[in-house]
């Protein structure tokens, strides 16, 4: 393989980890500094439980599929949790292992099935992970990848374009337990 161009050389990804040892506010702070950094549309939401015992994961504020980045955006109006409004050229793939059969590991499945790389961006979430990828805006997704085992709303979801995903660093609230979403791969240009 000859070498590339200068100008068309990729800068090798440096690693962005906020510290785990912050308290969770000061790690909050951290992950929106970063998520500014990347140029994501944040927005407040509210976690809560329903009357049936399910966890429901909402905007505060009508408008948030046309939220764009905000470079002049202030933390305090986030909260502590609040959502990334996915643009055309991003997905994540939302993984809860919670949902899937005992004993089986969903993302090697995963990788190995639609023959993807290891994502640069992976979060903890409270029943699995994000892991986030970038796309060309043509390309169309389903929702669900039902060869995995899958159906609509349980273990393995796309989130892409019109869609939300809650952002790390937010927490759950006490009564639930407080589980706070955590940065666990960060390797970006930027």
């Amino acid at each position: 393989m000859s070498p590339q161009p200068e100008s068309t050389k990729q800068l090798p990804a440096k690693t962005f980890l906020p510290d785990c040892n912050l308290s969770p506010d000061d790690y909050l702070l951290a992950c929106i500094e970063l998520l500014q950094r990347m140029k994501a549309a944040m927005f407040p939401c509210v976690i809560y439980e329903d009357s049936k015992g399910n966890i429901i994961k909402s905007p505060k504020e009508p408008g948030w599929r046309h939220v764009k980045y905000n470079p002049h955006l202030n933390p305090k109006h986030l909260g502590k949790i609040f959502g990334i409004t996915l643009q055309d050229d991003e997905v994540v793939i939302d993984s809860d292992f919670r949902r899937f059969r005992e004993n089986h590991h969903e993302s090697k499945e995963l990788w190995k099935r639609l023959s993807l790389p290891e994502p640069n961006f992976i979060v903890k979430t409270r029943g699995g992970f994000h892991f986030y990828y970038s796309k060309t805006n043509e390309l169309l997704l389903r929702t669900y990848i039902p060869e995995t085992g899958a159906t609509p709303n349980t273990c393995i979801e796309l989130k892409t374009c019109r869609n939300f995903i809650i952002g790390p660093g937010s927490r759950y609230p006490d009564e639930l337990g407080g589980f706070q979403y955590r940065i666990l791969k960060a390797e970006l240009n930027l």
